[in-house]
């Protein structure tokens, strides 16, 4: 399995909430394990769920929908959910899903924990 075929995730407490990074592709094929990482990472209830994807090459529809319920159950409990430093083309398929919208992206895990 190369690295495009593979997804790294780890989940790290952080100063005010949660990091989740993800590294590699999320492809169909590999979205149960994001999503058992987000849901994971949702059982504290984090006031701050971020989202690292500096290090993400690929994420397909069920990856992106992952990322909502993730989002939809921080909301639920008062908190709020980050995204960082995506890629140009992880960018666009944020942007051309209005996923932007809804999160706020941060260049920087320290941008998203301060909110600038």
């Amino acid at each position: 399995m190369s690295p495009k075929d593979s997804l790294t995730t780890s989940i790290s407490p952080s100063e005010r909430g949660v990091v989740v990074s993800l590294v590699g592709s999320a492809s169909m094929d590999l979205c149960d394990q994001l999503h058992k990482t987000l849901e994971d990472a949702c059982q504290s209830r984090p006031p701050l769920l971020i989202i690292d994807l500096t290090g993400l090459e690929f994420i397909c529809s069920l990856g992106l929908g992952a990322i909502v319920v993730a989002y939809l159950r921080v909301q639920k409990n008062g908190g709020r959910v980050a995204l960082v430093g995506p890629s140009e083309a992880i960018q666009n398929v944020l942007t051309a899903t209005k996923l932007g919208n809804l999160m706020t992206i941060y260049p920087t895990i320290e941008d998203a924990h301060t909110g600038r």
